[in-house]
């Protein structure tokens, strides 16, 4: 995945009002001041057109995540994961289901079949490789989190979580 690709991905992004991400036990909201230089020079290069309006970062593993989100010309919500030295973790973007590639659909359908996606977003992480996140409910109203890789040569399921509702 190079820069190029993921910054024409990005070019889409429109202007709103600045906001701090929601603080939650794992997000803690700050204000765009904050967001180190390497983080932000790294954020201009990748979508040099993004207006960010959500600043924050999470604790992952000892290390301080900064998570930079906007929203594209369809309103779709973007998020950059960015370390502080400026290396990007990963690209994160709200996908409609009709943008979902059908082998995505067909694991899901299959591990769930009984589950309706409700909302989905396609990860781009630095190894090139995507991830699909789907979040959604079955019949019952248990809660579903699934995750499946397509790089292009296989299908594989990262994740399948159920936790009831």
């Amino acid at each position: 995945m190079t820069r190029t690709f993921m910054a024409s991905l990005l070019l889409a992004a429109t202007a709103l009002p600045t906001a701090v991400i929601a603080q939650t036990p794992d997000n803690i909201g700050i204000d765009r001041d904050d967001v180190p230089p390497a983080v932000w020079r790294t954020v201009r290069s990748v979508a040099p057109t993004a207006a960010f309006t959500e600043f924050g970062y999470e604790m992952e593993d000892g290390v301080k995540v900064f998570e930079l989100g906007a929203r594209d010309a369809d309103g779709l919500h973007l998020e950059l994961d960015v370390l502080p030295d400026g290396t990007l973790e990963e690209i994160e973007w709200e996908t409609p289901l009709s943008q979902v590639q059908t082998p995505v659909l067909v694991e899901f359908r299959l591990s769930h079949p009984d589950a309706t996606p409700q909302y989905v977003e396609r990860s781009i992480r630095p190894n090139g490789h995507t991830v699909y996140e789907i979040e959604g409910r079955t019949a019952d109203g248990e809660l579903i989190d699934f995750e499946v890789m397509n790089n292009g040569r296989r299908l594989m399921v990262l994740n399948a979580v159920s936790a009831a509702g």
